[in-house]
């Protein structure tokens, strides 16, 4: 199973954790949102391959609140050419940017400090609106006329050690990064099936216009 890896330091987790254990979530709401389709005039060479992006930032709030905004972004690259055979270009076919607002209401007494706060955004924050992007994203790219998409699954987990980094799969550890994808060579990590949607001819899906 194909997935997206959050990597934090144990103190960065351990800060995170003490947020969780005195907030709970109280909104989600869906802010803003962008999507594209792109009809292309190309033979369609192999899959659309998707690449994630995401990230958050804590805003303004109500005294006892603490309230994030998360933007996340996908695309779908595929290769083609033109009916004259020219030579392959990858095109972005299919793009969705979102953001999300959620609350948590603070345990009274409890307020967390900006370190508290950054590791909580860099972590927790984007784990608990996942679902709901993924949810976004499967609904959105249908009516877009692709197959349904499912997001890999995302995981927050301890950084390794420097002496490992360099036997770690492709992941996202800070939130700006795209997970690159090539084919061949899967999007999420090396011998990893790529996360794609089926094309059909001239770009197209088969299961839609």
């Amino acid at each position: 199973m194909n997935s997206i890896t959050i990597a934090q330091t144990r103190e960065e987790m351990a800060l995170a954790f003490e947020v969780h254990r005195n907030a709970a979530i109280c909104a989600v709401r869906l802010l803003r949102s962008r999507m594209v389709r792109r009809l292309l005039d190309r033979v369609a060479k192999g899959p659309v391959v998707l690449g994630f992006a995401m990230r958050a930032r804590s805003v303004d709030a109500p005294k006892g609140r603490l309230r994030m905004e998360v933007d996340f972004r996908m695309t779908g690259e595929m290769e083609a050419r033109s009916a004259e055979r020219e030579p392959r270009k990858k095109e972005t076919v299919v793009s969705l940017e979102c953001t999300y607002a959620v609350d948590y209401q603070l345990r009274k007494g409890f307020e967390p400090s900006p370190r508290h706060v950054k590791a909580f955004k860099d972590g927790n924050v984007i784990f608990n609106c996942w679902p709901y992007f993924r949810e976004y994203l499967q609904e959105s790219v249908q009516r877009m006329g692709f197959p349904p998409v499912t997001a890999p699954f995302l995981r927050v987990q301890p950084k390794l050690p420097k002496a490992a980094k360099g036997r770690t799969s492709r992941s996202v550890s800070r939130f700006s990064n795209r997970l690159a994808a090539r084919p061949g060579d899967g999007p999420y990590g090396a011998g990893e099936k790529p996360a794609g949607l089926p094309a059909g001819k001239r770009g197209r899906s088969p299961h839609g216009p």
